[in-house]
């Protein structure tokens, strides 16, 4: 290989054979594992979707606390830049 060509290499994995490692190891069904991971995938949607409203000033502090909670909140602040947004 030339120096620089390096190719990452990827390793991927049918979602079968995921779900049927999951299946195995958390001793759940399918449908469970796919209920939990929807639930998830849903949450991460909704604290991106909070999160921008508040650093648009869109929504209040109070507000983004109240729909996360406290903690989820005070965590998810710390990526943001600055503090929160001036009021338009």
């Amino acid at each position: 290989m030339a120096v620089g060509s390096r190719k990452a290499r990827l390793y991927t994995r049918s979602v079968g054979e995921e779900l049927d490692y999951l299946r195995r190891h958390l001793k759940q069904s399918e449908a469970q594992i796919l209920a939990i991971a929807v639930r998830r995938g849903v949450f991460e949607v909704f604290k991106s979707v909070v999160m921008k409203q508040y650093a648009a000033g869109e929504i209040s502090e109070k507000k983004a606390a109240e729909l996360l909670g406290r903690k989820i909140f005070q965590n998810m602040t710390e990526w943001l830049p600055a503090g929160p947004p001036e009021p338009v």
